[in-house]
C-alpha cells in the first residue's frame, strides 16, 4: 500500500456568544469544551468528540474526502446527549492501492435539539438585588435582531459582582469561568464566561458575560430555581457590565432558536420584560 496523505482542517465554531451572546457565533478558540480526537485502526480513521466542560452540545460535521467513504453521509449533525465521548464519523479507504486524503470541519453549539414540546413556564428573575434595567430586550436592534439567533434574549445592565440565580431548575450542562477581559472590541467576541442549564422539558438557559471564576456550580449539578449559580461580570464583547439571558434549543452545530418567555416578579405579577424598563 502506498503511503497515505492526510490533510486535516478543524474549525470549532461555538454558539456561545458574541457581543450579547448575539450576532452570528464565531469560533471559541480558547474554549476547550469540545476536543476532536482522531483515531486510526488499520485503514479506517474515526473522529471522536471529547467533551470537557460541557455535557450537552450539538455538532455538525462536513468534509472533503478523496478515496474515502464516510460511515454516515456528510454533512451530519449529532447531539452529545450527556456523553463525555461521542463518535462522529468513521472514514474508510475505498481503494487500498491509492492514497487518500481528507479535510473536515466541525461546528458546535452548547445545548441540544428539542426532542419534544417545551412546557409553558414563567421564569424567576436571575437576580435578587433589583431593580436592574433591561438594556436590550426581545428583537433588540443592537444584537437581538431577526436572524441573530438571539431574537428573544434579554440583557440586564448590572454591576460586576452581582449575584446570579437560576431562573428555572435544571442541570448544569456547560460552563466557562477562566476569561478575565472584555470590552467593545472584536477581539473579545470569542471569549467570555458562561453557564448553560438544561431544563426538564429539554430547553436550555444561558447566563453570559460572568466574572472570572464567577461560576459557582459544577458540571452536572442539579440546581433549583433561585439557587446561586454565578457572579456577573464584563467578559467578552461588551460595552458595559451586564447579564445576557436567553432560553433556547439548537438546530445544528451552527444554528439555534431562542424562545420567548415571561417572568414572574417578586410582586407576583407575570410580565414580558421590556427594553428600557427596570425590574
Amino acid at each position: 500500500m502506498q503511503q497515505s496523505k492526510r490533510c486535516l482542517s478543524v474549525f470549532l465554531a461555538v454558539a456561545v456568544a458574541l457581543a450579547l451572546f448575539g450576532a452570528q457565533r464565531a469560533c471559541l478558540a480558547a474554549d476547550n469544551a469540545v476536543q476532536i480526537l482522531e483515531q486510526r485502526q488499520g485503514e479506517t480513521v474515526s473522529l471522536v468528540a471529547k467533551l470537557t466542560n460541557a455535557l450537552d452540545v450539538t455538532m455538525t460535521v462536513s468534509g472533503d474526502l478523496e478515496n474515502l467513504t464516510p460511515s454516515t453521509p456528510l454533512p451530519t449533525t449529532i447531539d452529545s446527549d450527556g456523553k463525555p465521548e461521542v463518535p462522529i464519523v468513521s472514514l474508510h479507504v475505498v481503494d487500498r492501492t491509492k492514497p487518500y486524503k481528507y479535510s473536515y470541519r466541525i461546528s458546535w453549539k452548547p445545548g441540544g435539539r428539542q426532542k419534544g414540546e417545551p412546557h409553558p413556564y414563567d421564569y424567576a428573575l436571575p437576580y435578587k438585588d433589583g431593580p436592574h434595567r433591561v438594556r436590550q430586550g426581545f428583537l433588540g436592534a443592537f444584537s437581538h435582531y431577526t436572524g441573530s439567533q438571539d431574537e428573544y434574549a434579554i440583557d440586564w445592565t448590572m454591576p460586576i459582582g452581582t449575584e446570579i440565580y437560576a431562573a428555572r431548575a435544571g442541570t448544569v450542562s456547560a460552563f466557562r469561568s477562566d476569561v478575565e477581559d472584555g470590552g467593545p472590541n472584536n477581539k473579545y467576541k470569542a471569549d467570555y464566561n458562561y453557564i448553560v442549564i438544561r431544563h426538564e422539558d429539554g430547553t436550555y438557559a444561558e447566563y453570559l458575560h460572568l466574572d472570572r471564576d464567577g461560576v459557582k456550580v459544577s458540571l452536572g449539578d442539579k440546581v433549583t430555581q433561585g439557587q446561586l449559580i454565578g457572579v456577573s461580570g464584563n467578559t467578552g464583547f461588551t460595552s458595559e457590565p451586564h447579564l445576557h439571558f436567553a432560553v433556547f434549543n439548537t438546530v445544528s452545530g451552527t444554528l439555534r432558536k431562542t424562545v420567548p418567555i415571561r417572568f414572574f416578579l417578586p410582586s407576583g405579577k407575570r410580565v414580558t420584560v421590556q427594553e428600557g424598563r427596570s425590574y
